[in-house]
Order: structure tokens, then sequence, then C-alpha cells
């Protein structure tokens, strides 16, 4: 086990990860439009997987809001926070924070140090935290649900985060 340090924190509108009936292809949102922009940045990026709590009808899900930090973010759709982790990062220091992520991955190591990694061995330093939302429109949702229980979707169906998964590209779940 390696000391890992966050060295990014960004998101992504939609799951970039899949849950099969938690947050896949089948969930759903508010309509997308293809010039929307989908990061702070005005980057227009790939939307990725929903949740499956969106409900047209109820108004926690399409009542507009006025974001003062997050913006071009939208009520009822699904977002995916992200911390990538890093042993190689530059841990504790004033860059261990980097835009876009990757450049901190590694940044504490030299090419001929790298050079010698093998997919495992970069497996086992680096990783990433998620959090998945569904972004609704409720004063009181916050204070009653998210105090209880961080994430709403395992307080209603507890199936879901009890199996975490770890994976490697090399051999596959384990």
């Amino acid at each position: 086990s390696s000391k890992m340090c966050p060295v990014n924190v960004h998101w992504h509108m939609g799951t970039e990860h899949y849950s099969l009936g938690e947050y896949d292809e089948n969930g759903g949102g508010p309509q997308r439009s293809q010039d929307q922009p989908t990061a702070p940045d005005n980057q227009r990026v790939r939307p990725g997987y929903r949740c499956h709590h969106f409900d047209k009808n109820d108004r926690r899900f399409t009542t507009p809001y006025l974001w003062q930090h997050c913006i071009n973010m939208q009520v009822g759709e699904t977002y995916e926070v992200h911390w990538p982790h890093s042993a190689a990062g530059a841990c504790g220091t004033f860059n261990q924070y980097q835009t876009p992520f990757y450049d901190g991955m590694f940044c504490n190591l030299d090419t001929e140090t790298f050079s010698t990694l093998t997919e495992q061995d970069i497996a086992n330093a680096v990783g990433v935290q998620a959090q998945i939302f569904t972004i609704v429109n409720d004063e009181t949702f916050f204070l009653s649900r998210f105090d209880k229980r961080h994430d709403r979707g395992q307080g209603i169906r507890p199936r879901f985060g009890v199996l975490h998964r770890i994976y490697d590209r090399k051999h596959g779940e384990r």
C-alpha cells in the first residue's frame, strides 16, 4: 500500500464511471443541449451516464437555480466529482494540486524512473475517489438527507455502496 495524496479535484456532467441500475445509460435528466458547455472552462465534453432519480414531474428536479459559483451546472442533472490521487505527486507541497490532473500524477518521478514502471506499479501508485450527485433544487433536502447520510442513493437503496471494487487493467476486478 502506498501513501497517496489528492493531486486535483474536477467534475464531469454525468458519470464517467458506470454502475448498472444506479447510474447508467438508462438514467434520466433534463434535456441536454449539444452546445451546452459542460465544464467550468466552457469545454464541450461527452456527457456521461445518469442516475435514476430524475422525475420531470417533480419541481425539485426542474426548478432552475441561480448558480453563483458552479456556473453551467443544471438542476436535475447527474454529476461525478473526482479526486485523483497519486503516490508520486507533489504531496504536501504548494504544487500538490495541478491542472490538468494528469500533470500531478507523476510529477515527482524523473523520466528514467518512470520508464521502468510496469502497468501494475502504476496501478498501485494512483487512484481516484469519486462521488455521484443528482442536483435538486430543494432547501429541505440538504439538511434532512445530506446530514443523515451523505449519499441519498445509499440511503434509499442501501445495497449500493456496500461492495466497493478494485479494478486494474491487467487483472480485472478483484
